[in-house]
């Protein structure tokens, strides 16, 4: 994926984050395998791309709930797009657990790629 971007001059990418992709339980997260997000952004690093991280929670409309899990769906909340606290704390952890990695990969602490998150 990367040698394509380099070899167009581009010298950044844009990388959603799907919450859904990453959890299918409310608190539990995985990032293994293809959901690795060290892994990729490590990858964007050594090939010197810089990186637009988007994490969401809410990330774009061409995906099926704009990213958000399907358990959201079952919690009660009026709105998966509100400030109801219910589903705030669902978003906050998920914000939570994907910082954690993407913190460690930003520019700005003299290595990672991360310019905007």
């Amino acid at each position: 994926m990367f040698p394509r971007i380099l070899g167009s001059g581009f010298n950044a990418v844009s990388l959603y984050f799907f919450w859904g992709l990453h959890s299918t339980e409310s608190g539990q997260f995985d990032f293994t395998g293809i959901r690795d997000i060290n892994l990729l952004l490590t990858m964007a690093e050594e090939e010197g791309l810089y990186v637009i991280a988007r994490l969401g929670p809410d990330i774009n409309a061409e995906i099926s709930m704009g990213g958000l899990p399907a358990y959201l769906t079952k919690n009660g909340s009026q709105s998966l797009r509100s400030m109801d606290p219910e589903a705030s704390a669902e978003s906050l952890k998920w914000l939570d657990a994907s910082t954690k990695t993407a913190v460690k990969h930003q520019v700005t602490d003299g290595g990672g790629s991360i310019v905007t998150y």
